[in-house]
């Protein structure tokens, strides 16, 4: 596999391009100090236009949480599978520091 993007050990996340058309696997280390908690794992769906996918989503009668912007690393919300796990849509950073 590919490691594509890394953050610092502090920050503790790498992401990998697997073969495929575009599928990646990002994982997130639980950092020295820090408790590990059990179902903490988040499925991730990379999309173009998160306002749009957002909006759907709520037309569908999903509810869905405010968007999170990272300046420069990325912008999502979270949504709840009918099973209760969440399910994280990402897209591009909206917001620049720039």
């Amino acid at each position: 596999f590919k490691n594509i993007w890394y953050m610092s050990p502090e920050v503790g996340w790498t992401e990998f391009e697997l073969p495929g058309d575009s599928p990646h696997l990002g994982l997130n280390a639980v950092l020295e100090g820090e408790e590990y908690e059990e179902d903490s794992g988040t499925f991730t769906i990379q999309v173009k236009n998160l306002e749009e996918t957002k909006n759907y989503l709520e037309e569908q009668g999903v509810e869905t949480t405010e968007i999170t912007d990272i300046p420069d690393m990325v912008s999502y919300f979270n949504i709840t599978d009918p099973e209760g796990n969440r399910v994280q849509i990402v897209s591009e950073p909206r917001i620049s520091e720039e």
